[in-house]
């Protein structure tokens, strides 16, 4: 932590999916989170109840 905030990338993030991001939520948020390092991804998807988790590797 500085005065900014958090360095580097948060180790889990939630993706709560609405029908109007999904393409963005599930391609390009994905890619650019593993890139910069976040170790898991959650994707929700609400309305059918499912939630699917993802890790990613070094």
């Amino acid at each position: 932590m500085d005065e900014r905030g958090c360095k580097g990338a948060p180790d889990l993030i939630v993706e709560v999916i609405s029908p109007g991001s999904l393409k963005l939520d599930i391609t390009l948020k994905k890619r650019l989170y593993e890139c910069s390092g976040v170790k898991e991804y959650w994707i929700v998807y609400p309305q059918e109840r499912i939630v699917m988790v993802r890790w990613t590797y070094p």
